[in-house]
């Protein structure tokens, strides 16, 4: 499907942010989600560490709701904008400017 409309497919995991830091028991279906992506040739970026580094924050809309707030969305946006842009700086061999899109225009 994408090949046919012309975009990429790929992959963000996200963790749950109530579980984060060391003992995070989730960390091994991480590991195997982004097995199977690699497998099947799907470009995937696991948040966890990114995520992980400000566990000691509260990234939960509140004790209630464990749906990421403002600032674990803030995380998540720099991390996979840094790796969206590495991805684009690979595929074109140089770095993309900062105000550029990172997706294909449509009929490219």
């Amino acid at each position: 499907m994408c090949d046919e409309h012309g975009c990429r497919f790929r992959v963000a995991v996200f963790p749950f942010l109530h579980n984060l830091g060391p003992e995070y028991p989730f960390r091994p279906i991480h590991h195997r989600i982004m097995a199977d992506c690699e497998d099947f040739g799907i470009d995937s970026f696991d948040l966890d560490p990114a995520l992980s580094e400000h566990s000691d924050e509260r990234l939960t809309v509140n004790p209630f709701d464990a749906h990421p707030n403002e600032r674990a969305h803030e995380i998540a946006a720099e991390a996979l904008t840094r790796w969206l842009s590495d991805k684009a700086e690979d595929s074109i061999g140089h770095q993309t400017d900062s105000g550029q899109s990172l997706e294909r225009p449509i009929g490219d």
